[in-house]
């Protein structure tokens, strides 16, 4: 049995990042405001801006900061490994990234402009429904929401999403037993460029269910010392 080898992830963003959470409790909250008879007059049925703070729910954190998900990163290589074949007939890495890795964080580091987006600061907006001082709020914290009309069913649904655009991520991976999974340096990196290409982070991203040109990222993997 190889030894086990752990490494760095670093990912440095080509295209803007957008970031959707699947946020079931956020939304719950969300919905309890609109129904709620005092906000009668300011809820507007599709739009992401009623109320003005919705776009928090979007965000992944470990409560102390803003981040990116451990199961969004493990998604990214099982899709990336799907695109790198093993030699073995049509067999690929996807199942390989699943069970012959495991992500050392519960997630990755986000930076914008270098800098952290502490979870603190992004509470204070919580409560806030003045739109425009949200769009101020995430100018001066290193990103921007993104207003963009989408089509959902018939209707035109106003979307809002945290755009993040100078963006890098940091993490750390452990790979069990190279020699059992083939998951060797050379191959990690392998599906990590294919991910940053064709997978992406993100909402509108080229591999998701609604293909677009986000989240793209070139990719770092740097061996940790013991």
């Amino acid at each position: 049995m190889a030894e086990a080898k752990q490494y760095e992830i670093i990912l440095t963003g080509e295209s803007p990042l957008l970031l959707h959470r699947d946020n079931l409790e956020f939304s719950e909250v969300v919905k309890k405001w609109q129904k709620a008879p005092e906000n009668k007059e300011l809820s507007q049925a599709g739009d992401d801006r009623s109320p003005a703070w919705t776009w928090i729910g979007c965000l992944y954190t470990d409560k102390k900061t803003v981040g990116i998900d451990a199961d969004c990163v493990m998604s990214m290589l099982r899709e990336g490994g799907a695109k790198l074949k093993t030699g073995r007939k049509t067999e690929t890495f996807k199942k390989q990234t699943q069970y012959g890795l495991n992500l050392d964080v519960i997630q990755f580091q986000l930076f914008t402009n270098g800098q952290e987006v502490m979870w603190e600061d992004i509470k204070t907006m919580n409560g806030n429904n003045n739109f425009e001082e949200h769009m101020e709020f995430a100018e001066k914290h290193g990103f921007e929401l993104f207003v963009k009309r989408a089509r959902v069913g018939k209707a035109k649904h106003v979307r809002v999403r945290p755009l993040f655009r100078n963006w890098t991520a940091k993490g750390t991976l452990t790979v069990f037993d190279e020699e059992e999974s083939g998951l060797t340096q050379e191959v990690l990196q392998r599906i990590l460029d294919l991910s940053g290409k064709m997978v992406g982070l993100g909402d509108w991203r080229p591999g998701g269910p609604t293909p677009g040109s986000y989240g793209r990222f070139t990719a770092q993997l740097l061996p940790i010392s013991k």
